[in-house]
């Protein structure tokens, strides 16, 4: 039994050791293929318009459901509570508006990776 330690004991010890020798900057190195860069890319007039285009697919996710109709809308008198949903605190000034509401939270999110 502490021959067979030993050995793992040995083994495990040249396994560290030859990893610890094999060098990863190799796999560190980043070679971009596609050449989008802010300074090759986003200077010419192309470039520009390919980036204001792509902030208009995140901006789906709020103005193409509920949620954005449900923000924009509710309390400025135009439409009031439905029948169902779980979203009419909108409509209601109480202490329901805060960040740990789903509405204000996903809507946060949603902002915060078009702008990333």
């Amino acid at each position: 039994m502490i021959k067979e330690m030993k050995k793992f004991i040995f083994k495990s010890l040249f396994i560290l050791g030859a990893v610890s020798i094999v060098s990863c900057e190799d796999y560190l190195n980043e070679n971009n293929i596609a050449d989008v860069s802010a300074a090759s890319y986003y200077t010419t007039a192309q470039g520009l318009e390919d980036a204001v285009k792509a902030t208009y697919g995140i901006m789906k996710e709020f103005y193409g459901t509920e949620l954005g109709f449900s923000m924009n809308v509710f309390g400025t008198d135009t439409y009031t509570n439905g029948a169902d949903g779980s979203h009419k605190y909108l409509n209601w000034y109480n202490n329901q508006h805060n960040s740990s509401a789903a509405y204000f939270r996903d809507t946060w999110r949603i902002f915060y990776r078009g702008i990333n």
